[in-house]
């Protein structure tokens, strides 16, 4: 009986438990939570028989990838075959040194998959057409990789990632290869890449950009053409061109796939040694795109013969990065006349030369696209370098005005706040030093012209011509390197000198005082024990007139008197009307011979000459024949205007006249310049049109010719000429007899 009990109760708990456990949450048990194996390949100890175990390793590839599940480790000891794929979401580890040696791909690796070496051993892979394909989803980890091809072939080719813990645990060896990633999003991290070609070899490729962190990549002789956009994180990237006979190391393009190069965090993109082909220069901007280097990040171009960064089209822009290099005949970088290309200058950017030559700088082919408004920039000023197109503006916001280069006093200095040309302060970072340690900016300038004042007198260098200072505009003289205070003068017949004045724009006269800041040019001038008068041409250039310490009046020269005696006095492209006592050329006009007093304690009268622009006419002559009907130069009519010559021939003439140094295409009244082609349908008899491309300068054969149109030189744009008129200007026709009319 009390067993019988005992049974009741225990089955009425076992009940009871089943009844609970139906209340409960059913739980899946899914692959996740089966237990990570490990499975153990050895090809030349292994047997298929036994069970993937470190004791037993299986002898095949395919047995192994068999016996593996999702989350496994595939050991692999040694290996025989020669073309593998890893089709699941497992993790393929080479224990020892494997060498791979065949044709086509020798691993594949599908999404989930990952591959990687025990630290110390190495995977050798030669002779394929790919060493290891990558797709998307699926990881080249750390290990030792070396690669080694005959001729080219790719490395790795991946829509996955390289991931790596360390640069130093993720490492790559490929000679006489590449490698590809597909997508500007697939990411190289925490890994180093060297390549490189043996002997003569080399090879030019086309590459997708991707995303690198933490790396280094080494390319020797393998200049690239990005297809798409390269982004590096403190990374480093170099392409050696050694002996390689390209003109390009990289050309950023992006044909492929839009997007940005950029590169930030200290990281360095260096292109050198392109020197063989004779125009080799380091990197190339294309197709519109931009590069962004910021943060601490360097572009690096040395050795490469004719030029270092060409912005052909596209936009640079350097914030808090850093431009750097040397060895080349053009100059460093440059922006070509494109539309949106320039290369720009920011904020405690640093630009690094050797500072010796005048390809030492940057060009700006437009004239506006070279921008700086911020940094420390070591170059060599050369104001009249390739027609001063290596001096920079400060951009639109500022007024484009052409900047000047100062060597700052202070290089604890790392704001500054110039004035630019419209009378406003804008922000001019410079945290930054050049790599001499000192620091070198370009900002607009204010100019401080000291004159003597007096035939007699010599500064205290003993020299007599004008000194001319210049500093940061809003700075003092004292802030920037170069100008030393020309102390007080001397006149030789013991003249006191009184100090150094200068003139309000309301002609009010005010003591000078080295050490204030400067916020415009200004004309500082020796004041002396004597009255004086002073004629100005407006264009820099003074005559000074002394009279008696007691004298109540002046005498007023002809402009003529003057120039007998200072031929430099005259300004070409203006006709003088009289002179003026406010330097705006307002208020009364004095001519010759008529009086000027001086007022009660006044010792100087400063006269101002006041101009009308010369008017200049430019024509386009059918040199004796006649323009066509249908030509420019009679259906233009709000353009030109048909004057007849000497001899009866179609003279066009440009219903704008000229002022001196105006441009020809400004004249055109919106007409296009490339328009302003010899009319191949004008006529004279006896003759057809000698050159249907250029105009000749003079009527008479043997003038220069000269042609208006863009055009190809070559295989060079070449624009057409635009030239300054400076007088009268006619240009011609030019013949030559009508073949088809006998002698």
């Amino acid at each position: 009986m009390q067993n019988q009990f005992f049974k009741k109760r225990i089955l009425s708990f076992l009940l009871a438990i089943i009844m609970i456990a139906g209340f409960l949450p059913f739980k899946h048990i899914s692959n996740a939570d089966v237990k990570a194996s490990e499975i153990y390949l050895d090809s030349k100890n292994g047997d298929d028989n036994n069970d993937g175990s470190k004791d037993k390793p299986v002898k095949t590839f395919a047995k192994a990838i068999e016996k593996a599940k999702d989350g496994d480790t595939l050991n692999v000891v040694s290996l025989t075959e020669t073309n593998i794929t890893v089709n699941k979401k497992i993790t393929l580890k080479f224990l020892e040194d494997v060498t791979m040696q065949g044709s086509g791909t020798a691993i594949e690796l599908k999404e989930g998959s990952h591959l990687c070496v025990a630290e110390g051993k190495t995977l050798n892979i030669s002779d394929y057409n790919k060493g290891i394909l990558v797709e998307k989803g699926a990881e080249i980890n750390d290990g030792n990789y070396v690669f080694k091809f005959p001729k080219s072939a790719f490395a790795f080719e991946t829509s996955g990632n390289i991931v790596g813990t360390s640069k130093d645990k993720l490492k790559m060896d490929i000679t006489n290869g590449y490698f590809m990633f597909h997508s500007k999003d697939n990411e190289l991290r925490n890994a180093t890449i060297n390549q490189r070609y043996d002997n003569n070899n080399w090879e030019l490729y086309e590459w997708s950009g991707f995303k690198a962190f933490n790396s280094e990549i080494n390319l020797y002789r393998l200049p690239v053409d990005f297809k798409s956009p390269l982004y590096l994180d403190n990374t480093k990237f170099v392409i050696d061109g050694t002996g390689v006979r390209y003109e390009t190391g990289a050309f950023f393009e992006n044909a492929w796939e839009a997007g940005d190069f950029h590169f930030t965090n200290n990281s360095i993109f260096e292109v050198k040694n392109f020197n063989v082909h004779w125009r080799g220069k380091g990197i190339t901007l294309g197709n519109g795109y931009k590069v962004l280097v910021d943060k601490g990040s360097k572009i690096i171009v040395k050795n490469n013969k004719n030029g270092g960064f060409n912005a052909n089209e596209g936009i640079a822009t350097f914030n808090g990065g850093y431009l750097e290099g040397d060895g080349h005949s053009g100059s460093l970088f440059g922006a070509q006349d494109k539309a949106n290309t320039k290369i720009v200058f920011g904020a405690d950017s640093v630009v690094n030369t050797p500072m010796k030559s005048d390809s030492d700088n940057g060009l700006g082919q437009t004239g506006t696209n070279y921008i700086v408004i911020g940094g420390s920039h070591k170059v060599k000023y050369s104001p009249n370098y390739q027609g001063g197109l290596a001096i920079p503006v400060n951009g639109e916001e500022n007024g484009n005005e052409k900047l000047t280069w100062f060597q700052l006093k202070d290089n604890s200095i790392d704001k500054l706040a110039p004035i630019n040309k419209n009378g406003k302060t804008y922000d001019y970072s410079v945290k930054n030093p050049s790599d001499d340690g000192n620091k070198y900016v370009w900002t607009p300038k204010a100019k401080v012209t000291f004159k003597l004042n007096n035939n007699d007198a010599s500064f205290a260098d003993k020299t007599n011509e004008d000194k001319e200072f210049k500093t940061i505009r809003g700075y003092k003289l004292d802030d920037v390197v170069g100008n030393v205070n020309p102390g007080n003068p001397t006149d030789k017949n013991g003249v006191k000198f009184l100090g150094w004045f200068y003139k309000t724009d309301k002609g009010e006269e005010k003591a000078f005082d080295w050490n204030d800041k400067l916020n415009s040019d200004i004309e500082v001038y020796a004041k002396w024990e004597r009255k004086t008068v002073i004629y100005h041409n407006g264009a820099g250039k003074d005559y000074i007139s002394s009279v008696s310490k007691d004298a109540k009046d002046i005498e007023v020269l002809s402009f003529d008197d003057i120039l007998k005696e200072k031929a430099d006095f005259k300004v070409e492209g203006k006709k003088f009307i009289g002179w003026t006592i406010a330097p705006d050329g307002s208020g009364k006009v004095y001519n010759k011979k008529e009086k000027i007093d001086f007022t009660k304690g006044q010792s100087q009268i400063d006269l101002y000459a006041k101009y009308i622009d010369d008017e200049y006419k430019v024509s386009f002559s059918a040199n004796g024949g006649a323009f066509s009907e249908n030509s420019i130069f009679k259906t233009k009519t709000d353009v030109f205007t048909i004057e007849k010559d000497k001899n009866g021939g179609d003279v066009a003439v440009l219903k704008k006249t000229a002022k001196y140094n105006d441009k020809l295409f400004d004249l055109l009244n919106g007409l296009d310049h490339n328009k302003l082609k010899p009319d191949k349908d004008a006529t004279k008899t006896g003759f057809v049109i000698g050159n249907k491309d250029n105009w000749s300068t003079t009527a008479e054969p043997g003038g220069a010719g000269i042609r208006f149109d863009d055009h190809k030189f070559y295989f060079f744009n070449t624009p057409g000429k635009n030239p300054q008129i400076t007088k009268d200007t006619t240009y011609y026709l030019t013949w030559k007899d009508d073949p088809n009319i006998p002698n």
